[in-house]
Parts: C-alpha cells; structure tokens; sequence
C-alpha cells in the first residue's frame, strides 16, 4: 500500500484541537480582509478550496454568500458541518475530494484558496500548479482568485529551510484528538512573490495585487515594505472578448 503524504496523516483526527489553534481565531478579521481587497458582494458564489474546518466557509455564509467548500480530509468536513448545524448560515456545499482532482460544473465569482489550504503543501511544484489551474478552471470570466503564499526571506536563516528548493522540512510530534501521538515530517514550499506572479500569469489569470498579512491585525500592507510570513494574491479571470454578444 502506497504511503499516505504528511499533509494526509497531519489532518487525521485533529478537527477540535485544529479549531483551538490560537493563529486560527482572527477569522472575521480575516475574511474582512478578504473582502475588502476582492471586493466582492454578498450573493456571489465562492469556491473555498482546503476549506479545512470550515473557518472561512462558515464566516462568509453568515455573510450572505453561497459557498462551497472543499476539502481532502474527512474529519476536517465532518467538523465543519458540525459547526454549520449551531452557527447557520446560508447552506454550504461541502465536498471531500483532492483538490487537484476537482471537476465540477459550476463556475463561481470568487475562489479562495487561503491560509495554507494546500498550495504549498503538496509534494512538488507541478503538484501546486495543479491547484492555480484548478482554481482557473473553476471561475467565472472576471472571476477573482485569491491565495495565499508563504515569503522564502521570512524563513531564510531556520533550520531545515532549503533556500534552492524554497523548501521548508520539520519534524512535527504531536497528540490528535484521540490522544493518539502525531509524528511525521512536514514540508511547507515557500514561493518569491515574482515567482508566484509568473506561475498565475503563465495559466491566464491577471494580477490585481500582492498585499502583505500583518497577522492579527490584517492591514493591507504593501508588500516590500517588510518581509512577513505570509503575503495575500488577488488575481481576476480575463473576461475575453467574445464573451459579450
């Protein structure tokens, strides 16, 4: 039997200590932040891809917009519609699927794919280009796609980086919410912003802006201003020109 990947074996059974992670409680905050730079109303449809628990499909069907939400691990789901049964909303869509194998005919005004929700985390860059396509395929003309890059100079001088591979390897020990113990090794891919713009460009997408996270407080920050951990993409679906009758 093929070896499950580290992104697989790390979201097994660790839905409720996820959730108390105290870097995941900014999320209206987050999705403040979110809508501000895609200026996107209320209604439109999202596409959450890594959806996770639910953080951002839940905030923004509280919000009036209709979400789907996709995710690869099932306890992940499982948690989110847990959580969407107290908090309401507007009913999500949720799919247990690989995101880079996603095939669906809907097209949506928006798609996220934020906070780590798999770009980066997969086993190669061809991998993560996958994901961009998806989200490509997925959108409405004037579509906008926002996704979330990690920065290679934040993390330049740690152990474990590889700064030709841009790669990022630690070992993980941990307890899941069985009380079980979690070790394995996780590989996080960090991208050059420009880096980042060619791979988006060279599928058809057209970037908006790049905006730094200043994580807690969410301010739009130019980027190259400082180096932060994370930084914000906003890219939009040309509309073509026959589009129009």
């Amino acid at each position: 039997m093929e070896e499950m990947p580290w992104y697989q074996k790390a979201y097994q059974n660790i839905a409720v200590s996820y959730d108390e992670e105290p870097c995941f409680r900014g999320v209206k905050k987050e999705v403040d932040f979110l809508t501000k730079i895609t200026q996107d109303p209320p209604g439109n449809r999202v596409l959450d891809l890594g959806c996770g628990t639910g953080r951002h499909a839940l905030e923004l069907a509280r919000r009036g917009y209709a979400v789907t939400a996709v995710d690869l691990s099932p306890d992940q789901i499982k948690r989110g519609q847990e959580k969407e049964r107290i908090l309401g909303g507007s009913p999500i869509r949720w799919i247990c699927q690989d995101i880079r194998n996603l095939q669906l005919a809907d097209r949506f005004d928006l798609v996220l794919c934020i906070c780590q929700a798999g770009f980066g985390l997969m086993e190669s860059r061809a991998e993560d280009l996958k994901i961009l396509t998806k989200a490509y395929a997925h959108l409405e003309e004037g579509g906008i796609f926002c996704l979330t890059g990690m920065d290679p100079r934040y993390v330049a001088d740690w152990a474990g980086f590889d700064p030709d591979l841009g790669l990022l390897r630690q070992k993980v020990l941990g307890v899941n919410d069985l009380e079980d113990v979690l070790e394995f090794e996780m590989e996080e891919r960090f991208y050059q912003p420009l880096e980042l713009q060619e791979s988006l460009k060279s599928i058809g997408f057209r970037i908006k802006g790049f905006y730094g996270q200043d994580s807690g407080s969410f301010a739009l920050t130019p980027l190259g201003e400082r180096v932060l951990l994370e930084y914000w993409v906003v890219a939009e679906k040309p509309i073509t020109k026959n589009s129009f009758p």
